[in-house]
Formats: structure tokens, sequence, C-alpha cells
């Protein structure tokens, strides 16, 4: 399956430093494939045959193992990105080249309400 994994808190202002490089072979050592990191942002897609969450607690082993630290792992399938991106409520065409568009994905626990979910997926949208 493919997935794409969000590391949260990492390089920023000097902390929790991981290099990607490092990190994709890390992730390719302990058998995840097509492992791919963009820039420094800890934004990863990789294939995966375990579920989300045996995944989410496999990176952050790892990262805790290599790095000797924790960071929050967000794990969310190609699929459910694409549904993400397909119910922004903006003209995504007429914005793509004008805009940077900004999503907010936070694990959901028992604590989260439909209403604050509908009030950040509404206000995703960021001008430029």
């Amino acid at each position: 399956m493919n997935y794409i994994a969000l590391l949260r808190g990492i390089n920023v202002g000097g902390h929790k430093k991981i290099k990607m490089a490092e990190l994709r072979q890390a992730l390719e050592s302990s058998g995840l494939t097509n492992v791919q990191t963009y820039i420094q942002s800890g934004n990863i897609t990789l294939q995966s045959e375990v579920s989300p969450t045996s995944l989410e607690a496999h990176i952050k082993k790892i990262i805790h193992t290599r790095f000797f630290f924790e960071v929050p792992v967000v794990i969310r399938t190609a699929e459910e990105w694409r549904h993400i991106v397909q119910k922004v409520p903006y003209d995504v065409e007429n914005y793509l080249n004008k805009s940077m568009w900004c999503f907010y994905i936070s694990p959901l626990n028992h604590k989260t309400s439909a209403y604050f979910l509908h009030s950040v997926l509404t206000k995703m949208y960021l001008a430029v």
C-alpha cells in the first residue's frame, strides 16, 4: 500500500535534525520500499504492507533508535490524501500557480470533534 508519513517538528530551528538521506536509508533498511522524502520537511512517501498504526510505531522506533529522539508521526494512505485534496473548498485549478496550499493533518483522537475538523478543513487555504 502507498503511504504518506508526516514527521512533525523535525529540522525546525536547528532542533531534532534529521538528514533525509539518512532517514531514507534507515527506512529502506527496515524493509520499507520506494521511500522518497521531500527536501528537509519530514514528508515521506513509501510503500508497506503493514497497517497505518503499525507503520507509525515502526517509523517512531526507527527514529528513536537511529536519531535518539521522539517525533510525532502522522500516517495517511495515498487514497486518504487524495480524498483530503478533493475536499478542498476552493477552485484548485484556478489557484494552482498563484497560491500556497497548507494542509493541517493531525492524528484524530476521541477529543476531536466534527466541528473542529470541519473548521480546520475549511480554513486550509492561505493566499500568497
